[in-house]
């Protein structure tokens, strides 16, 4: 949606305090990550919670049925 004239953008830095900072463009330190790293990385830490109800775990997880990732 970058190119479409209509669509609006609101980007959060979440790593500079408690609280998240509305800034004016991508912090830079997001266009670095490797997607993949960071999926593995979400996926790793969802599994691991045992108090999560059924319905929050499917929700975290419905990435992997929506773009399943290749081999």
């Amino acid at each position: 949606n970058a190119g479409n004239p209509a669509a609006k953008f609101v980007y959060l830095d979440n790593g500079t305090g408690a609280e998240p900072q509305q800034v004016a463009s991508m912090p830079a330190a997001a266009l670095h990550l490797d997607r993949h790293e960071l999926r593995a990385w979400a996926v790793h830490t969802i599994n691991q919670r045992a108090d999560l109800r059924p319905a929050v775990l499917a929700g975290a997880l419905k990435g992997g049925r929506i773009w399943p990732v290749k081999t």
